[in-house]
């Protein structure tokens, strides 16, 4: 892990209790980050993950001046799926039986990104 990659925890801070992660690192280039979050199932769908992401979204497009921020996740992960199309992320590829699972088995995966372009075009839709 170089010294750009960054690991975050999500945690309660009422329940002083850490319920999932979220990652931030340089993927290919100087302007591109990769997105990543893992929460535990009982705490998907309240919103943590979401906020979390629209933090360090926030921090490259207006700190970092990043171009791009990718995500991907496995098309049958489907609160990572929901995630990245709330924060309003575009799908750009689905690739099939790219990663190895085990002996003889494939995960196909979703490839997103968000754009500098469209994160301003929420940004101002968000603050009309």
């Amino acid at each position: 892990m170089n010294d750009q990659h960054k690991f975050f925890a999500i945690e309660l801070k009422s329940e002083n209790r850490v319920v999932g992660h979220i990652e931030f690192y340089p993927w290919f280039g100087d302007h591109t980050y990769e997105i990543g979050w893992a929460l535990h199932a009982e705490q998907q769908g309240k919103g943590y993950a979401f906020e979390a992401a629209r933090a360090l979204l926030t921090h490259g497009f207006e700190s970092l001046n990043l171009q791009r921020v990718i995500a991907t996740c496995q098309p049958d992960n489907h609160a990572s799926v929901q995630l990245a199309e709330r924060l309003q992320m575009r799908r750009e590829g689905h690739f099939k039986q790219c990663l190895p699972r085990d002996n003889d088995n494939w995960w196909d995966e979703y490839f997103y990104a968000m754009l500098q372009e469209d994160f301003e075009k929420l940004a101002n839709v968000q603050s009309a």
